[in-house]
């Protein structure tokens, strides 16, 4: 079988990349059980990166155990383990948010999301109307974030590919791309204050508080990227 690798993501991985998504969202654990409308975390925190013209991501793939039978058949790539999603440009990525995917959403997930008896359409909990919110009310970068760097980043690798040196070789292909290709200097990411185990990979690869940010924004200076 061959070793894992690195690509540039797709529109094609947008599945596999939003169910990665479902089973992290839940503070670096599995979220599965906590909703009705399971595509929800992919919806906001994963899927508008590989759809929209300032977003971008690369992707760990798992091979396929399948060996070549030499008759010229395409074989099956493998499965996508884990993934880096980019903004490179938030003020664009956040413009596009609301013009071209927010939009169709919002009319599937209104505020109030109140399905009738007879649709069959299960009532929403407590973690979809949050997920519901940020559709109807994002978050926007505030200015320090900004002014520390226009790119912000997301990471996610299934438990099993975790603690094996992927997420500094995803980060790894982000810088460079950001670096060779968006000329950007820097990147940026907003914690969960409860997964313990990524603000420990953060801090250890060279992410630090963003001055002026909110406490949960942590970037990195390339400089102070930790190979």
């Amino acid at each position: 079988m061959s070793s894992p690798y690195i690509r540039r993501a797709t529109k094609a991985d947008t599945e596999s990349i939003s169910h990665i998504c479902l089973l992290s969202a839940n503070a670096g654990k599995s979220s599965i059980n906590l909703h009705k409308f399971s595509e929800l975390p992919g919806v906001v925190w994963a899927e508008p990166y590989l759809n929209l013209p300032s977003g971008t991501g690369f992707v760990l793939i798992e091979p396929s155990s399948i060996t070549d039978p030499g008759d010229g058949l395409d074989i099956e790539e493998g499965r996508v383990v884990g993934y880096t999603l980019v903004a490179f440009n938030t003020p664009s990525f956040e413009r596009e948010l609301e013009s071209l995917w927010y939009p169709r959403w919002r009319k599937k997930y209104p505020i109030p999301f109140v399905p009738e008896p007879e649709s069959h359409i299960p009532n929403p909990t407590e973690e979809d109307m949050k997920f519901i919110n940020m559709i109807h009310h994002p978050k926007l970068a505030d200015k320090a974030c900004l002014e520390f760097s226009p790119a912000h980043m997301h990471i996610n690798i299934l438990p099993e590919y975790q603690h094996k040196g992927w997420g500094k070789k995803l980060i790894g292909t982000m810088i460079k791309f950001l670096k060779e290709e968006k000329g950007v200097d820097a990147v940026w990411v907003r914690m969960d204050p409860r997964n313990l185990n990524a603000r420990d990979f953060y801090q250890y690869v060279g992410y630090r508080p963003v001055e002026g940010a909110d406490p949960l924004v942590h970037g990195l200076r390339f400089q102070d990227w930790v190979e």
